[in-house]
């Protein structure tokens, strides 16, 4: 039962942090399209957040989870099971991802812009998103899987 527990509250760490990790993306996506400027993120609150900037973000940011959902659990299956901890692998992860995005894009005809001001913008936005992934759960990746060596230990006594 102890094992379904972890395994629950890692689902759920999952999804929270995949969702954090399209929500940075968006942001991401916003600085670098130059709709608005880091610093201005900053002042929102002197500024007032508009309306329409949360919806923005918030709709680009689903767009972004609904293009990278099912190449993304891959990704996060692998990287569990074979207990990936590792920052660059979920930096190079979160490349490959805006990579495999881009290309099911064009595959399917989506209006995307191939300029290449555009595409380092979009890997630079999965590069942020596989850092999110990392610092919120990616770095103990597969810790509810039963170690290894704790298996071995369980063998060596009961032989005893």
């Amino acid at each position: 039962m102890g094992n379904f527990i972890l395994l629950l509250f890692r689902l759920v760490g999952v999804a929270v942090a995949f969702a954090f990790a399209c929500l940075v993306a968006a942001l991401v996506q916003v600085a670098l399209y130059g709709a608005m400027a880091p610093d201005q993120f900053a002042s929102l609150s002197r500024h007032g957040i508009d309306f329409r900037l949360i919806v923005g973000i918030a709709g680009l940011a689903s767009v972004f989870a609904h293009a990278a959902f099912v190449p993304a659990m891959a990704l996060i299956v692998i990287g569990e099971i074979a207990r990936l901890r590792g920052l660059f692998t979920y930096l190079l992860g979160g490349v490959l991802l805006a990579a495999i995005v881009l290309a099911l894009g064009v595959e399917n005809h989506v209006g995307l812009s191939l300029l290449p001001r555009a595409v380092a913008a979009d890997l630079v936005c999965g590069l942020a998103a596989g850092l999110v992934y990392w610092a919120l759960v990616g770095h103990r990746a597969g810790s509810w899987l039963p170690s290894q060596k704790g298996r071995r230990d369980t063998a060596i006594e009961t032989d005893e």
